[in-house]
């Protein structure tokens, strides 16, 4: 029997200077706005390729503009059967997280893994693999050159994975490890990666763009 997957995407609504804004030292609020917009666009894209799974969306600071694309991109292949829109609950990103495993996983999901929209680039392919991973393991991360992750997977719900994790800080990957290991399991590790926040960011997406034009 094959076990049942959900794909989580967490997204902030682009509300210029409300997104983005370590990218304020380089472009305006409202371009800042325009590029995590194109962002969450092709996170959502991205998680239309990758076959075997529901898709939830678990979004900040309000949901007129996901019901909005929803509604637009429906003839596209996303409508309200294939994306869940949810809003993130919690003090803190860690809450929101474990909100939001315990409540897919209360619907009988088996493999769940969550991704940002920070790192549109990763390709389906790489979400495909972190599944899989699930089959060998309880946990599979994706960690991010600037002491995050872009990605985590589990196959079973574990609240400690998402507390006392200083949460915007270089110690996040350090500290989830320390907590995966004090869950007596193990995580598999995928590629690392980067995720879009500074300035010096957008030269290595303009980097990935030549080399991979739409």
């Amino acid at each position: 029997m094959s076990e049942r997957r959900a794909l989580l995407i967490f997204a902030k609504a682009p509300k210029p200077g409300r997104v983005k804004t370590r990218l304020l030292r380089a472009v305006s609020e409202q371009t800042a706005s325009e590029i995590h917009k194109a962002c969450i666009e092709d996170t959502l894209q991205l998680a239309q390729n990758v076959a075997g799974c529901e898709l939830f969306l678990f979004v900040a600071g309000g949901r007129r503009f996901f019901t909005a694309f929803e509604k637009k991109e429906r003839g596209n292949g996303i409508s309200r059967e294939a994306l869940h829109i949810f809003s993130q609950r919690g003090r803190d990103l860690g809450a929101r997280l474990e909100n939001a495993f315990s409540q897919v996983f209360r619907r009988g999901y088996r493999q769940i893994v969550v991704i940002g929209t920070d790192t549109p680039w990763m390709g389906a392919a790489r979400i495909r693999t972190a599944f899989a991973a699930l089959r060998r393991a309880d946990v599979v991360l994706g960690p991010t050159a600037d002491g995050g992750y872009y990605l985590l997977g589990a196959r079973r719900h574990l609240p400690e994975l998402f507390r006392a994790i200083p949460w915007s800080t270089r110690r996040v990957w350090r500290e989830t490890l320390r907590a995966v290991a004090a869950a007596r399991t193990r995580a598999l590790i995928l590629p690392r990666d980067f995720d879009l926040d500074r300035p010096a960011d957008l030269k290595r997406v303009r980097k990935i763009l030549r080399a991979n034009p739409k």
